[in-house]
C-alpha cells in the first residue's frame, strides 16, 4: 500500500452499514465511488439479478438508494448544488455494475458531480457528489459536525447508479484541483473470512467495508 504524506488528512466514513469501495474507470487513484451491498458477500440490488435483466431496474432497487450520508469532519459548507434531477432508471445492468460513467460528455460541475456538497477544513476540501435531489440538510456557510447528516445518496449527475463519490482536494474547483490522499479513522474490512477492524487506514478500492449501523 502506497505511504500517503505526513499531512494527510484524517475522515470519518461517511456513510453507515456495508458498502463496496468501487473501482471506477477513469478515476484518479484518490476519488473513490461508495456502493452499498447486502453484506460482505451480497449484491448492489433488492432483487436478483435476472429479474433486473427481465424488468428493469429503478433507483429504488439499490441498497444506495436515499441512505443517509454524514459529514465526514468538522468543517463549513463551501458550496453546493441540490437541483439536478436524479435519474429514475439504473442504466448499466452488467456483470460487473459500473457507477459512472467513464467519459463524460461535458465539463461543467453539475452535469459531472450531480447535487453535491462541498466542505472547507482549513486549506482542505472534501467534495461528495452524486446526492439526492432535495436531499441536502445545510447551507453555504453552515458550520457541520463529524457525523451529521448532512444528505443522501443519489443517482444525479454522470452516474449509472446510486452511489456516493467522495474525494478531498487542495483547492475548490474539482475540475482543477489535486485530489489530496486520505486516512479513515476507523471502519472495518472484509478479509474473505471475517471483518477486521482497521483504524487510520487507507481505503484500496475493490474491498467491502462497514462502519456503524445502517442508517
Amino acid at each position: 500500500m502506497p505511504i500517503l504524506p505526513p499531512f494527510a488528512p484524517t475522515l470519518e466514513f461517511p456513510l453507515r452499514g456495508s458498502w463496496a469501495v468501487v473501482r471506477s474507470p477513469g478515476h484518479h487513484r484518490y476519488a473513490f465511488d461508495f456502493a452499498a451491498v447486502a453484506g460482505p458477500s451480497g449484491g448492489y440490488f433488492r432483487k436478483p439479478m435476472w429479474n433486473l435483466l427481465w424488468s428493469g431496474a429503478s433507483v429504488e432497487d439499490s441498497h444506495s438508494w436515499a441512505r443517509t450520508v454524514r459529514a465526514p469532519l468538522d468543517a463549513t459548507v463551501a458550496d453546493l448544488c441540490d437541483g439536478v434531477p436524479d435519474r429514475a432508471k439504473v442504466q448499466a445492468l452488467q456483470r460487473r455494475v459500473r457507477v459512472f460513467r467513464a467519459k463524460p460528455q461535458s465539463k461543467d460541475i453539475e452535469a459531472l458531480a450531480g447535487n453535491y456538497l462541498l466542505l472547507q477544513c482549513q486549506r482542505w476540501f472534501v467534495l461528495l457528489a452524486h446526492l439526492r435531489q432535495g436531499s441536502i440538510r445545510v447551507a453555504p456557510g453552515d458550520a457541520v459536525v463529524k457525523g451529521q447528516a448532512v444528505a443522501e445518496v443519489g443517482n444525479s449527475g454522470s452516474s449509472l447508479t446510486p452511489h456516493l463519490h467522495l474525494q478531498v482536494m487542495d483547492a475548490p474547483d474539482p475540475r482543477r484541483a489535486l485530489p489530496i490522499g486520505f486516512l479513515v479513522s476507523e471502519y472495518e474490512r472484509w478479509t474473505g473470512g471475517r471483518w477486521q477492524p482497521a483504524r487510520y487506514r487507507e481505503l484500496v478500492k475493490g474491498e467491502r467495508i462497514r462502519f456503524g449501523e445502517d442508517a
